[in-house]
C-alpha cells in the first residue's frame, strides 16, 4: 500500500499529536514524563507501523500486515519495557510503587502512534 505523501504527513502530526495530548496532561499536573516524551515515542511507534505497512508485499496480505505490526510492536514493548524498569521504584521504609503510571502513560502513547498509522 503506497500512501501519498500528505496522507503520511498527516498520519505522523495525529499521531505525535495524541501523544502530546496525554504528555500535556502530564506537565500540567507537574509528572515526569511529558509533552516531548510522550509526542516522540507516539510518532516513532507510526513512524514503525508506517514503514512496515508501506514494505513491498506486506498491504496485500492481511495476515502479513498484521504481523508486520505485530513485530513492531514487540520491539516498542521491549524497549518501553526497559524504560518501565528504569521509572518504577519501590520505597523500601513504606513499600509504596512509584513510576508504574509513566510506564503506562509511554506505552499508551505508542499504542497511540501505532494507532494513527493504520490503514485507510
Amino acid at each position: 500500500m503506497e500512501l501519498a505523501f500528505s496522507d503520511v504527513v498527516v498520519r505522523l502530526l495525529a499521531a505525535a499529536a495524541a501523544g502530546g495530548l496525554v504528555g500535556l496532561n502530564r506537565d500540567l499536573a507537574q509528572k515526569h514524563i511529558g509533552v516531548r516524551t510522550l509526542g516522540l515515542v507516539s510518532l516513532e511507534a507510526a513512524i514503525a507501523a508506517l514503514a512496515a505497512i508501506q514494505a513491498p508485499g506486506v498491504a496485500e496480505s492481511a495476515d502479513a500486515t498484521s504481523r508486520v505490526i505485530q513485530g513492531v510492536i514487540q520491539g516498542i514493548m521491549a524497549v518501553i519495557t526497559f524504560i518501565g524498569a528504569g521509572v518504577i521504584l519501590r520505597n523500601t521504609v513504606t513499600g509504596k510503587v512509584d513510576g508504574l503510571t509513566p510506564a503506562a502513560t509511554v506505552w499508551m502513547a505508542a499504542a497511540l502512534g501505532s494507532a494513527h498509522s493504520g490503514h485507510g
